[in-house]
């Protein structure tokens, strides 16, 4: 796997730190999740709490949904 790859895998967490699903760093503010794992991760709230375990191991974050794509095959949220 390539440093740059593996730097951008993301965690998706639950508001009580267990994990449910990863995305990838995409920006310095932009993840990529797939939409059933942030619904797992946050329920009907739209914060989402995730962290960066090979970047900032220890270190847990959140972020808002900002955006939504959805098709008939996936859904894709983009969140800060």
């Amino acid at each position: 796997m390539s440093h740059q790859l593996h730097n951008s895998l993301v965690r998706i967490l639950t508001a009580d730190g267990d994990p449910v699903g990863v995305g990838f760093l995409a920006a310095e503010n932009l993840i990529l999740p797939c939409a059933h794992v942030i619904v797992q991760g946050s329920g009907s709230d739209e914060t989402v709490h995730f962290d960066l375990p090979l970047l900032a191991p220890g270190e847990s974050f959140s972020g808002r949904v900002s955006f939504r794509i959805e098709s008939e095959n996936s859904s894709t949220l983009l969140f800060l």
